[in-house]
Parts: C-alpha cells; sequence; structure tokens
C-alpha cells in the first residue's frame, strides 16, 4: 500500500478438539493445486534453516502447521540456538517483506544470498488452552505474538450430514490471476538477483481519513499501555494498525483484482477484527 505494507500475514486459528481445525487447510490446499502454486505451500517446518531454504526456492510461500503451540514451547525450552533460530527467522521474515532478508553463511560459498522482499504467510491452528500455555512473557513482548493475528473458532457445533462443495469457481479463477500477477518482471535472471518490482496500491481520500483516525486510536491504546508500564499491552495495540492496513490491502485485491484501491470499508473491516481479536488476545 502507500505505507509500504505488504500483503503477508500471520495467522493462528483456535479451535477445540473436534470443531474441524483441518478443513481451511485443505481448501487453501485444493485452491494452491487447482491454481498452480502448491509449490508455494509448505507444511509444518522444523528449523529455521528450513524456512529459509524454502522461501530461496519460492519468495512467496504459505506456511500451514497444525499444533503450532508444539512449535511454541520448543522455542521456549529450547537449550540449543536451533529452536531459538525459528522464532528470529519468523520475526526478520515478517518485516523482510518491504525489502531483502540475507541468507545464512553456508561452507564453500563465495558469494553473499539474498531473497528479495519474501512474502511468508504463516496459518497455524492450535487448542486455545495449549497454545496460550506454550505463550512465554519473553514471546509476549520480542513481537512475535504481537504480529500474530488470532482467530477464536468458538465451540463445536452439533453433528450433522457433510456436504461435498467444490471450491467457487469466482475464487479458483482470481488465484489463478494472482499466481501469474507480475507487475515489474524480473531484473535479473538468477534467484539471488531476483527482485520484485511491487504494484503500489492506493486509498481513496475516505481511506486516508479513516486510516489516520484508527491509527490515533490505536496509539492512544498504546500510549495507555504505556502508562499502565504493561509491556505486553505496548508490543500488541504497537502492530495493531499495520495488521488493519494489511487486512484493508487484502480487501482491495480481493474486490477488484485489477483495478484494487483501498476504501474506507475496507479499513472499517480490518479495524473491526484486528480491534476485537487483539482485545481477545489481551
Amino acid at each position: 500500500d502507500q505505507l509500504n505494507n505488504r500483503s503477508n500475514l500471520y495467522i493462528v486459528a483456535l479451535a477445540n478438539s473436534g470443531v474441524g481445525k483441518d478443513h481451511p487447510r485443505q481448501v487453501n490446499s485444493e485452491i494452491a493445486y487447482m491454481a498452480g502454486a502448491l509449490r508455494g505451500v509448505g507444511d509444518a517446518f522444523a528449523s529455521g534453516e528450513g524456512i529459509e531454504d524454502a522461501m530461496f526456492l519460492h519468495q512467496s510461500m504459505l506456511f500451514q502447521t497444525d499444533e503450532i503451540d508444539a512449535i511454541i514451547a520448543s522455542v521456549n525450552r529450547a537449550r540449543d540456538a536451533r529452536n531459538e533460530m525459528i522464532m528470529q527467522i519468523l520475526l526478520k521474515m515478517y518485516g523482510a517483506s518491504r525489502a531483502r532478508y540475507p541468507l545464512r553463511k553456508k561452507a564453500g560459498q563465495t558469494e553473499p544470498l539474498v531473497i528479495q522482499q519474501p512474502s511468508l504467510t504463516l496459518f497455524g491452528t492450535a487448542v486455545p488452552q495449549y497454545f496460550y500455555k506454550a505463550l512465554s512473557g519473553r514471546m509476549l513482548n520480542n513481537g512475535l505474538f504481537a504480529r500474530t493475528l488470532v482467530l477464536d473458532a468458538g465451540p463445536r457445533s452439533r453433528g450433522r450430514t457433510p456436504a461435498t462443495t467444490p471450491v467457487p469457481q469466482a475464487i479458483l479463477d482470481d488465484a489463478a490471476w494472482w499466481v501469474n500477477f507480475n507487475p515489474g518482471g524480473v531484473h535479473s535472471g538468477n534467484l539471488s538477483g531476483f527482485h520484485p518490482d511491487p504494484a503500489v496500491v492506493s486509498d481513496t481520500p475516505e481511506a486516508t481519513a479513516r486510516s489516520d483516525t484508527i491509527w490515533a486510536l490505536a496509539d492512544d491504546a498504546y500510549e495507555d499501555a504505556q502508562r499502565q508500564g504493561d509491556e505486553t499491552k505496548m508490543a500488541i495495540w504497537a502492530r495493531a494498525y499495520e495488521k488493519v492496513r494489511k487486512l484493508a490491502l487484502l480487501y482491495a485485491c480481493s474486490e477488484n483484482r485489477e483495478r484494487p484501491q483501498i476504501t474506507a470499508a475496507g479499513v472499517d473491516w480490518g479495524w473491526r477484527i484486528v480491534e476485537h481479536q487483539t482485545r481477545r488476545m489481551l
């Protein structure tokens, strides 16, 4: 968008056993397969190095992992650098989507390798009580939790006969269109020199005014947390406005793929989600 926010999100969906956490992942994989983008969908990751290697091959990826609480718990219990590296890389990748991400140096490597504007989207699922138990004070305050949008599925519904519903053709058409979207071309043929030239999605005047109002509300909440000396609240509210902008950008791209524009409706939609879920997270 005009503020250089990108479309990558970190989402954790919380639901108790038997609610159906696997279904969204299946739908995402089906859409990616039908659109010819399955190579950009990853499963759980075992190490930070694995994330880097996957992102170097495919600079735009969706990682879908169940029981993400187990990964978080292993990071908190880590006595070596391997698990700690997962958290550090997720933190760095989130912000590197608007710049570049330097890869670790490997044995025998002469030239430094860089991922230009990596777009890592994370969709994790977990049981609520295990997810919140896995979080530590350090993780609440260092920014990873604050960068994440935590969604609650709510109670399990009663059983009913399942229906096999295909993915609507309109969604498949949109997905295929975005797979082939390349506004700026490629400046260099090799992987290390690949540098996307992103299209900028502008605001309507009404969206800019509404966005400024919401920014002030998020800042007010941050300053209130600062007066309370609550570092966790400060960390989460510091990222709230950025998440609103990301959601408004996705709203615009979904509304009109060929001529997207961020509208007041998209900004308000993003704020309703972020404000509600931020207060639930806290």
